[in-house]
């Protein structure tokens, strides 16, 4: 299986939560929950546990949000 990451940068140490949705709006999981130096990152995604479909993804700090889709193909 190919890893997914969600690539992100922040430019002071914050506070980042990155949490995985249906589209529904059903919360999933939280992935990523740390507070993280100033850099460049590419968190993880373990999507053992997700079929196949399109999900969506919050990246969130204490002065920033971002979404984003994945879409995992089941094989």
């Amino acid at each position: 299986m190919i890893p997914i990451t969600v690539p992100f940068s922040i430019p002071e140490r914050k506070q980042v939560t990155i949490t995985i949705y249906d589209l529904t709006g059903r919360k999933l999981y939280r992935f990523f929950d740390r507070e993280a130096d100033p850099g460049f990152y590419e968190a993880p995604l373990d999507v053992a546990g997700l079929s196949g479909g399109v999900y969506i993804y919050r990246l969130r700090t204490n002065s920033a949000n971002k979404t984003g889709k994945i879409t995992l193909i089941g094989l």
